[in-house]
């Protein structure tokens, strides 16, 4: 008995030993993971702390810029902040690439085109607490970090004053005078911020007076029409004081609304020459839009494009004083545009790591733990593209894909949205919803929405898409704000349209319908034949075609073009399913119909003239 009580201490006894041992381990692993976590911060706060500098400094001239040195002093001063011991920093191109941020370095920071980020890898050493006993005194801990920038795709906060694209810089002193119509020349003019085409209001003095000292507490996207009137008024402009940041819209031009059927585009007294100056007068940036609606006649509404900062420097008696600046707000991001101004949202980006090593680092040991990922908590829907600038000319059905974001076992369900916004006189004006059915986190989904394609008249084509998801058991939205994503055309983005052949998509959407996971498939996509035996025939004041559907793949729909002459430039009329159509013109006009499917539009029918009543 005493010797089976002697086996049994000493088993006790390696026991506690071991117990120990693993005991000392875990006070150091725990403190390696509290380093972790202090590293992190210090890569987070440093790469914001660059990328804020770095997108507030592209707003000045080069001159007038802080150093590539300076910025780096900026980022070692944030991440010392945080415990870091040694700093890695790495401008990011808009292609993802990287290039160094060194000490010492005397250059300007680069232009947006060469950095639109900046990348952090932080690292400190620190002592061990019990593996110092079997000779690991030291460990090391790194932690890395991206923080990008882009123009702000919706703003919150706007004061109600939108100022004209070619008016200014960043940078630039500027002033608002109050006055009228006449004496802006359409170059600024207040806006009803809760007045969105095709509503028709007029702002009252009460709300611009709030909405300039408080802000408009609404969100205003790019590429959004507000009903406005024109010029300056003393009192609202006066509310501002002397080192307020106004946020305002900014525009590129002015529709004015008009019942003239010279302005028709359907009409046979139709002639844009006319139309082009009709309601111009002295304010160059205005533009004629038809409209049916009597009750729209002689309206004006904003076209913004994008947002500024204008700090006031200076409240005169009949004027506001100032500087444009660049300025960073909250909110969702665009690809980079032309129309920037400014207004910029930054936030961490998840990119892949960088693997660019500037000459002169010395990076810590490798023995540095992954980051564990956690799992997406926030409803969203993520689509592939960002808002995209296209140059395809014919009308087709697009495919747009995405994927979609929930917390780990959430069901929900996704709608997609989607209409035309410009021209207005194409089919889908009106917004088409489509029920995708019950997703889940990671599923991914493509659907199809209309392109109308870019006219040789047209002077803007937009198609914006939405995203929401809803409450699988009562349809209520889950997300604070739906997400969009922008497909738009404008002639500087090309030139001028004339009707040629479409791209033909690599991609095929899935089809709808509930998929907990859907992987889309990529099948051969073929475009259909052209349509046969087009006829053309005239009654009165209407014209009639009729055409029959070609062989082989199938049709979705057709588009007909018409034009003055047979070999002249042909123009984008109309679309339907059917294999015939008839509308009312007394112009004699040559025709051609295309077949078109999800994978695009085909060849042109024969060619048919109807004659003039």
């Amino acid at each position: 008995m005493q010797k089976e009580k002697g086996q049994s201490l000493v088993i006790v006894g390696f026991a506690m030993v071991v117990l120990l041992l693993f005991a000392m381990f875990a006070v150091d692993i725990s403190y390696a993971y509290v380093q972790r976590r202090q590293m992190q911060n210090a890569a987070d706060a440093a790469a914001l702390a660059g990328a804020r500098e770095l997108a507030i400094a592209q707003g000045s001239a080069p001159e007038e810029r802080m150093s590539s040195g300076q910025l780096y002093s900026i980022i070692l001063d944030w991440a010392q902040r945080n415990q870091a011991q040694t700093v890695q920093a790495l401008y990011i191109r808009p292609d993802e690439t990287t290039f160094a941020i060194n000490a010492g370095d005397g250059s300007p920071v680069p232009d947006p085109d060469r950095a639109a980020g900046v990348y952090v890898k932080s690292c400190t050493n620190f002592p061990t607490f019990f593996s110092r006993f079997i000779g690991l005194g030291m460990m090391s801990m790194c932690a890395e970090a991206e923080a990008g920038f882009a123009a702000a795709r919706e703003v919150r906060g706007l004061a109600p004053l939108a100022v004209l694209y070619s008016d200014f810089q960043v940078g630039d002193e500027y002033s608002l005078f109050a006055g009228n119509y006449k004496h802006a020349t359409a170059r600024w003019g207040w806006l009803g911020l809760d007045c969105a085409f095709p509503s028709k209001c007029s702002p009252d003095a009460d709300s611009l007076k709030y909405w300039m000292e408080n802000g408009y507490q609404g969100y205003v996207s790019r590429n959004s029409n507000y009903m406005a009137d024109p010029g300056m008024k003393e009192s609202v402009l006066m509310q501002a004081d002397v080192g307020q940041v106004l946020l305002l819209p900014v525009f590129d031009r002015i529709y004015q609304f008009t019942t003239d059927e010279e302005c028709n585009k359907d009409s046979p007294r139709y002639d844009p020459d006319y139309c082009a100056n009709a309601c111009k007068g002295d304010y160059p940036n205005v533009v004629c839009a038809y409209t049916s609606n009597n009750t729209l006649k002689g309206q004006y509404y904003y076209h913004i494009i994008t947002f500024a900062a204008f700090k006031v420097t200076n409240v005169g008696q009949h004027q506001l004083d100032g500087e444009f600046v660049s300025y960073i707000v909250d909110g969702t991001w665009t690809n980079p545009t032309p129309w920037d101004k400014g207004v910029v949202v930054m936030r961490l980006t998840e990119r892949d790591k960088p693997t660019v090593t500037p000459a002169g680092y010395s990076p810590a040991p490798t023995n540095t733990p992954e980051p564990t990922s956690t799992p997406a908590t926030t409803p969203d829907v993520i689509f592939d593209d960002g808002d995209t600038a296209i140059c395809e000319y014919e009308p087709h059905w697009q495919t747009v894909c995405g994927t979609v974001q929930l917390p780990p076992g959430q069901t929900a369900r996704l709608q997609i949205s989607w209409y035309v916004v410009h021209p207005d006189d194409v089919p889908y004006q009106e917004t088409q919803y489509i029920d995708y059915g019950l997703v889940q986190n990671g599923s991914r989904f493509c659907v199809q929405v209309w392109w109308p394609g870019i006219r040789p008249q047209d002077e803007v084509v937009e198609n914006h898409i939405g995203g929401m998801l809803l409450d699988a058991q009562t349809g209520n939205p889950i997300m604070s704000r739906g997400a969009s994503l922008d497909y738009y055309w404008y002639p500087w983005f090309c030139p001028a349209p004339t009707p040629g052949p479409t791209a033909t998509p690599t991609r095929t959407p899935t089809p709808s319908g509930p998929t907990p996971t859907p992987t889309p498939t990529a099948t051969p996509c073929l475009t259909p034949n052209a349509p046969t035996s087009l006829t053309g025939n005239r009654s009165g004041q209407n014209v009639y075609l009729s055409w029959n559907a070609p062989a082989g793949p199938p049709v979705t729909q057709y588009n007909i073009y018409w034009a003055t002459s047979q070999n002249g430039t042909y123009g984008f009329l109309t679309s339907t399913t059917g294999t015939a159509y008839s509308y009312k013109t007394t112009s004699g006009r040559w025709y051609y119909v295309k077949a078109a499917n999800g994978c695009g539009t085909g060849p042109e029918s024969n060619k048919v003239y109807v004659p003039p009543k």
